[in-house]
């Protein structure tokens, strides 16, 4: 029986141990929980892959339904977009799939395994140590909040300003997730996302008036994309964050993290049943730098159309610089049917 350690208790690491299970293997779950928003935006591409990989219809059912996003970049003028999706409890979801995962595993018998296979999902690494590139420095000042009426309840918003850009989501209990993205970490946090939120023309402003704006106060975290120098050896993989960290602006996080893990599962099933394990791996690192790539020059394309300091100049200066270090794409080898990594071309026997 083929057999997994699982390094991460998010959504990469937990879907990961789930689709591992589902073809028999025996999966060892490890490390610690990651603290998870008080709202996530799901779209409806990763709300129906999600239900589908986990097999949970009810999964999304206290979710909040959205309509529309409300859109305000660079010089253009404010406009409603419609833009369905989902805003559910980031640590709620996580609550469903580990009670899933405990459930799939409930009567196995615990035993210490012999892996041939380790899947390092722990999240985005803490810094160059952590063998992480990220690309700038910029970061992210996240509070939950009590929600102002003129926000909307079926309504995202994202703006720039000068100093970079606000986000804001409906969350539960009458509560809303902020987040502000600045190209440098704040000396004070709650001050800087304040000046943000009164910087904006969006219907943020009165949320300035509501008392006790920040009651925990904001978390700062980095928020740079990254990209690991090594995404593959023998055995061994990162999975989602870990090895492609993506700037919160592509506001698919969740998504991002549900197709890692497809992808890692279908390159080391393929791998124990037989499929040569270099060319897997150089398959696995071509379609992870593919994505970055291509998540660098979006990123790129939208900064440099909204933000001209020197700090956002010096961000727009790391991506480039990361994104010529990126290797030359190749043609790809293997695709996904299904959950399962099938070749494309023939390749040469050894």
């Amino acid at each position: 029986m083929p057999a997994a350690v699982i390094l991460g208790r998010g959504i990469a690491g937990l879907t990961c141990a789930a689709l591992l299970l589902e073809r028999g293997w025996a999966v060892e779950l490890c490390g610690d929980r990651p603290v998870m928003p008080p709202a996530v935006l799901l779209n409806p591409i990763t709300c129906t892959l999600l239900t589908q990989v986990w097999g949970q219809s009810d999964l999304l059912s206290d979710a909040i339904p959205l309509r529309r996003r409300r859109v305000a970049w660079g010089d253009a003028a404010a406009v409603d977009v419609p833009d369905p999706g989902m805003s559910v409890g980031g640590a709620a979801l996580l609550d469903r799939l580990e009670h899933e995962f405990t459930a799939r595993v409930a009567g196995r018998p615990m035993i210490a395994l012999e892996h041939s296979w380790v899947l390092d999902a722990r999240g985005r690494p803490r810094g160059e140590h952590e063998g992480n590139r990220p690309a700038g420095h910029r970061c992210i000042i996240a509070a939950e909040i009590d929600a102002a009426p003129e926000a909307g309840g079926d309504t995202a918003v994202i703006a720039s300003v000068r100093e970079g850009w606000v986000f804001a989501l409906p969350a539960s209990n009458g509560r809303m997730l902020v987040q502000a993205m600045v190209a440098e970490a704040p000396a004070d946090p709650a001050a800087t996302l304040t000046h943000i939120l009164a910087a904006t023309a969006l219907p943020l402003r009165p949320l300035l008036a509501v008392p006790g704006l920040f009651p925990s106060g904001p978390v700062v975290f980095p928020a740079a994309p990254g990209l690991a120098p090594r995404l593959a050896e023998p055995g061994r993989l990162r999975v989602g964050d870990r090895g492609v960290a993506v700037d919160p602006l592509c506001g698919d996080g969740t998504g991002n993290a549900v197709r890692a893990a497809l992808l890692a599962c279908a390159c080391a099933a393929a791998v124990e049943e037989g499929a040569p394990e270099d060319a897997v791996l150089a398959h696995y690192e071509n379609r992870l730098h593919t994505a970055y790539a291509a998540h660098l020059r979006t990123c790129i394309a939208l900064y440099q159309q909204a933000f001209n300091s020197a700090a956002w100049r010096a961000e727009l200066g790391a991506m480039r610089a990361s994104l010529a270090r990126i290797p030359q794409r190749r043609p790809a080898a293997y695709g996904l049917a299904g959950r399962s990594l099938v070749p494309l071309v023939a390749t040469t026997p050894a």
